[in-house]
This record gives structure tokens, sequence and C-alpha cells, in this order.
């Protein structure tokens, strides 16, 4: 007896699901590269390591598996510090925890501080760090949270939609509050704002995928022998702004979030009809998780506890689920236009995915990205470079803090700022140096504007080479800013609990470890600043 293709496809996305990270290789060698590479950056919205991982192990995001993954190196532990677009971002754009570069939230505070696109230092960043290397440098996409959202501001100013970042040579940038829909949105082109309609061919994602291969062939062509980097980042798979917004006009209740729809782009029905098919086929696999609608949520601080879901609200997330997978074709046709474009500069070409931060799908009763736990913070990171062996898979903690100084090195630039990352290229290079990182601090600041929100907190991830290996400690604060009260605190040994379904922080056997974990904490909040330790120190 056979079995059929879209069961043998389910027991890959099952295996995938259930899988523990960490089981892949560091082996592999590099080979000598002559003059600088190239180097792309495509780095989507919400999408957790585990959803990518289904994605490719069942085939629906080829044009990742065939230019990317296929030729390089899964990080099968890839973190960011602080799951929120704008701290990401930010982050990803100078090397440093959102702590030392100030974008601690996707929102500037009344005072137009703390977060959003006006919070960004952006005069020394990864743009003009490598635009000095003698880079062209693009962007397309998504940008800091809140960028162009004020046409009254000054010219000078990130919320004036006009504005230009310093750094790039082509700036091509989508503008608040436009940025969610994925119809009818505004770009910046170069200071000219273009205004997107409602055709087919409007698709935003679709719209950035021709703009990025535009910036590569224009590059290539008029300016030959000169390295580009670009980066791209495309909204897929977040919710788009419309259906958000009718939840407001509801009085956003909790259920109202997992009515909260990513738009897919409807002509992948008739394009790549198996694709589509299979995937509104597919239930709503987080749901075999063990920790989705946790049966017992007493265990976790209250203001984390939410309410059990109803079958309509799993009927919903399940549509949300579908659509999320569905909206990642797009994105996966980006990553094919801008590896076609640059044809046989594709070898010479650092090339790298991600994401901006993870995201749960009901996993602790919550659809949140916010958090502390494992489906928000853990992000999938593949990079193909010039004389990288590959497949392979590397284990050891990699950061979104990480990315700026890896490609600073790749590209032979300078950097103006210490970053609190470290470069990834000795793991792109062969095994994991005895001196990496075997732990990282995890930080939010709440902003208390939206259902979802969590309060403000820090913790320590520790990876399975730390004397307290693979734990989650995180504690909770009364004040949003320069947090000192403790109101909460939660500690998973994920060795013995990879769901995250029973906090321990009660347990008296703990009682040492979780003072261990609190030092170092506090300690790690306060690294890379001045007369601080570093980072790295603490990280080790």
């Amino acid at each position: 007896m056979t079995t059929s293709r879209p069961r043998r496809l389910m027991v890959l996305a099952l295996a995938v699901l259930f899988s523990r990270p960490g089981l892949g290789n560091g082996g592999g060698a590099q080979a000598a590269v002559g003059g600088p590479p190239h180097i792309v950056v495509v780095m989507v919205d919400d999408l957790d390591a585990q959803t990518a991982e289904v994605m490719l192990a069942i085939g629906l995001l080829p044009n990742l598996q065939r230019y990317v993954v296929g030729r390089g190196v899964r990080f099968s532990q890839s973190f960011v510090t602080n799951s929120l677009s704008a701290p990401t971002r930010a982050t990803y754009l100078t090397g440093r925890y959102a702590h030392n570069h100030g974008v601690l939230r996707n929102n500037a505070d009344a005072s137009g501080s703390s977060g959003g696109a006006s919070s960004f230092a952006d005069a020394s960043t990864l743009a003009t760090w490598l635009q000095g290397a003698g880079y062209r440098t693009g962007f397309v996409g998504k940008y800091v949270n809140e960028y162009g959202l004020d046409p009254s501001a000054p010219a000078g100013s990130p919320r004036n939609p006009s504005y230009v970042p310093p750094g790039w040579d082509d700036w091509q940038a989508l503008v608040d509050p436009w940025t969610y829909l994925f119809y009818g949105y505004k770009i910046n082109d170069n200071h000219s704002i273009v205004q997107y309609g409602n055709n087919p061919q409007d698709y935003q994602t679709a719209v950035l995928a021709d703009r990025s291969a535009r910036f590569v062939t224009g590059s290539l062509t008029s300016f030959p022998g000169r390295p580009l980097f670009l980066t791209v980042a495309p909204v897929n798979p977040h919710a788009d702004i419309i259906t958000i917004f009718l939840s407001f006009l509801d009085g956003l209740q909790y259920p109202d979030i997992w009515r909260w729809l990513p738009r897919a782009d409807l002509r992948d029905q008739t394009a790549k009809p198996a694709r589509w098919s299979f995937i509104f086929q597919l239930p709503l696999l987080p749901s075999l998780k063990p920790s989705f609608n946790e049966a017992d949520v007493s265990d976790k601080p209250p203001s984390l506890r939410r309410p059990a879901m109803t079958a309509p609200d799993m009927s919903s997330l399940t549509l949300q689920y579908q659509l999320r997978l569905a909206s990642m074709l797009a994105a996966d046709d980006l990553v094919g236009a801008v590896a076609v474009a640059l044809g046989d500069q594709l070898a010479n070409t650092v090339f790298l995915f991600t994401s901006d931060n993870g995201f749960l799908h009901g996993e602790h009763r919550m659809s949140d990205k916010s958090v502390a736990y494992e489906e928000s913070i853990h992000v999938p990171l593949y990079i193909a470079a010039p004389g990288v062996a590959g497949p392979r898979t590397v284990d050891a903690i990699v950061l979104d803090n990480d990315l700026a100084p890896t490609l600073v090195e790749l590209a032979g630039a300078v950097s103006t700022l210490s970053p609190d990352g470290r470069s990834l290229a000795p793991l792109l290079a062969g095994p994991t140096p005895a001196d990496w990182r075997k732990r990282f601090l995890v930080e939010y600041w709440t902003s208390g504007d939206a259902v979802f929100d969590v309060p403000s907190f820090a913790g320590v991830r520790t990876g399975s080479g730390d004397v307290r290996p693979q734990r989650l400690y995180a504690e909770y604060y009364a004040e949003a800013l320069a947090p000192a009260t403790v109101t909460d605190r939660e500690l998973y040994d994920l060795t013995i609990d990879p769901f995250q379904l029973q906090s321990l922080h009660a347990d008296p056997t703990r009682a040492l470890e979780l003072e261990a974990l609190r030092a170092q904490t506090a300690g790690l909040r306060g690294c890379g600043a001045s007369g601080a330790p570093s980072c790295h120190s603490l990280e080790n």
C-alpha cells in the first residue's frame, strides 16, 4: 500500500512540529573568496521558526529552499532579543540590544521618545557603514514603525513620509499608517510618494519583489564592479490592517485577535494551484501541541492568563493560520525574483533570510509576539554565502544582534558603533568556537495600548552549553520604563518541558537556580552601556 503525497507531507509537517531544536551539525568548510560579496537581506514580519520549517519541509517555499537554505546554513537556535518589530529592525541595523539603541517599542510615547522611527538614531547604521565601504545600498519595504506617519513633521524627521535616512542610495519604503495594507498603500520612492490602488497587480509583496529585482538589475548594469547591499522587508505574513481596524470597531475584545487575517495574493490560487489547495486543506497544526489552548495557566503571571479559546475562536484561527501560510507564497516569489535578477552574481552574494519576530498561534491561549515564550523569540535564520558549504545546520545560539556585525565583516566594512552582537562568520566557516555565547537577554517594554500587550519584562534564555542548560527565566515589572519592582516571575526547564507548560519559579528546589538567573538578568539588562560590562562577557 502506498502513502499519498498529502499524507507524506503531513507526516513531515508533524515531524517538524514536534522536533527538538539542536539536532544538526556544525561541520562544513568555507573556501577563500576574493572581493566583497553582494549582500541581500530578506526580513519578513511575524514568522516563527517552526512555521518556516514546516513550510520548507512540505515544499511550500521552493525558492527559499533552492536559493538560500539548500545552498547555505540553517541556524536552528536563532532568536530575537526583543520580540517586536521596531526594536528588532533597529537591532538589525545597529547590532545592539534595544536597551542600547533606544527603540524600545513600536510606538513613541507622549514625548516622542522610547519607540518607533523617531527614537532611532539613524546617522550610523549598517547602511552608512556599507555605503562607506563602497556598496550601492537599497531599501525596499517596511522600515521602523511610525516611519512617515506625520506629513506635518519637519522634513528631517523620520515621521515625515518624504524622509530618507542616511546611507541609502535607493530608498523605496512603505509609509505608515498604510504599511499593513496589502492594497491601497504608499511608498516613498526616493522622496516621491507613490500611491497604489486595489488592482490584482498592486498586491504589495509582488510590487516589492518587482522593485527589489529592478534595484538589483539596475545596480549590476549601471554600476558594474560595485557590490550591492539590498534590504527588502515584506509585510507577510502579518495581518492586514483592515481586519485589525474592524476589531477596534467591535471594541477590541480579546477574541477579535483570532479574526485578524493576513491577505494572500489571490492570483496564487491559479498560479500555484497545488500549493494553494494543500494549504487550505491543512488543519491548524499548532493545535496538536500540548501548549495549545493550555488547559491550566495558573502557573503563568496573572497578566498573561488569557481566556480559554472557544470553538469559534479556533475556527477563525485555522483560517488565520492558513492565510499566513498562503501569504508566504508571495514572499517566496520575492526571494526567487531577487535571485533570478542576480543571475550569475548569485554565487557571489550573501543571501540572508529571517523574520523580525516569532508568533504564537494559540499556544498558551495566546496570539502574540511580544512574550518570552519560544514561539515568540525563536525565528528563522538562513544564510547562503560565497564559499559556504551547504546545506548544513548550526546549533549555536545566534541573535538578531549578530546580523550587523556579520555583514560588516563579510563586506570588509567598518562599524562606528560597538556592537552587542558578534559576527557569525566563524560559524559559517566551520565548527562553533569554544567561547561562543551560552546565554542571552530577552527584554520588552510595555506600551499598554492594546488588548494583547504584556507588562515590561527582562529575562535570560540559556543554551545547551550553559551550566543551567536550556532555561528560560523572565521577571515582570510594575513600571514601563526603568523597571525596578518585580511583580511576577517565570522559570522553565526546556530539557524536560520544551512546551513551557509548567513554570518552576515557585519550586523551592529551584531557589538557587532562580537566584543565579535573576543575577544574570540584572547584569545583562545594562550590558554594553557606558561603563558597564560588555554583553559578550556576560553571555559567556
